[in-house]
This record gives C-alpha cells, structure tokens and sequence, in this order.
C-alpha cells in the first residue's frame, strides 16, 4: 500500500469540490513550508476562481487553509 510522508512543520491546505446534490469532497491536499504563504495561496486561488456572485452555482471548487500539521 503507497504512504505519503506528511512534511514535519508544515501549513496544509484543501482544495475541495462542491456539487449541488452530490455534496463536497477533498480534491487535493497540498503543504507549504510556512503560514503566509499556505494563506496567500488559499486567498489567490479563491479570487481566481470563485468570482463574487449573487447565488452560489451548482458546482465550485475552493480553497481551505487547514493550519499547521501536527506531529
């Protein structure tokens, strides 16, 4: 069975997809070395793709910053 090694100190991030009837899944996790830039990352990825709008579509995809890895 594969294993991933999960970086020690390291701020992981979320990409979940969101279907209207079909609910919400995990897409892509994703670690940064430091806070700033796992934050910066969810901040850039949500404006890009997640345009305001003034109902929430069938389907999105988004980003969540989860926080820092414990050992």
């Amino acid at each position: 069975m594969p294993q991933t090694k999960i970086p020690a100190n390291a701020y992981r991030v979320s990409t979940i997809e969101s279907e209207t009837g079909w609910g919400r899944k995990v897409d892509e996790v994703i670690y940064f070395d430091n806070e700033e830039e796992a934050i910066k990352y969810v901040s850039d990825y949500n404006k890009k793709y997640n345009l305001p709008t003034d109902h929430t579509p069938g389907w999105y995809m988004f980003a969540q910053y989860d926080g820092k890895v414990r050992a």
